[in-house]
């Protein structure tokens, strides 16, 4: 359990059986606590067989970008927004390819996202990350190793182009 006090009126939060599931169940009014998972939007772009890519650290680990999406904005709002800050670009189109479930870290914990793929076509722009501790890169489809790529569903989602191509 994440959280210990209810949101409601401060009382104490107990796991009980609610609907099959266990959940947090405030002591004081009853009030359950439903967690549900964030939502992600990750972006897809190849262009010229090359998948665009990020990489933090001693860059041994690539992801495809994404981030949360934001109170009030749609999945795909987020999307546009994250890739510019994390490589610099801008799409003009972005069509759903798929939804999966995932682990992301945020803040020190391992969280349960949904995250929402979109494909990006014309991408535009200059490789120049908002964020200082990101790289972005133009990687070769056929020349990059799964193992590299660190979170599994993004993986799957490079299988799947390089099964395309």
């Amino acid at each position: 359990m994440r959280y210990s006090f209810c949101p409601k009126c401060g009382g104490r939060l107990v796991e009980k059986i609610v609907d099959g599931l266990s959940r947090p169940v405030c002591v004081d009014c009853d009030f359950v606590f439903y967690q549900n998972p964030p939502v992600q939007s990750v972006v897809v772009a190849v262009k010229q067989g090359k998948v665009l890519a990020i990489t933090w650290g001693d860059g041994k680990k690539f992801a495809l970008p994404a981030g949360f999406v934001e109170e009030n904005e749609e999945a795909m709002q987020g999307a546009k927004r994250e890739l510019y800050e994390e490589t610099g670009l801008s799409c003009k189109k972005l069509s759903l390819l798929e939804v999966s479930n995932r682990l992301v870290s945020s803040e020190g914990m391992k969280l349960p996202a949904v995250s929402v793929y979109f494909k990006a076509e014309d991408v535009e722009g200059e490789l120049n990350p908002r964020e200082n501790h990101l790289k972005a890169m133009w990687l070769d489809l056929n020349d990059l190793p799964l193992e590299s790529v660190f979170y599994p569903d993004d993986r799957n989602v490079i299988r799947k182009l390089k099964e395309l191509k």
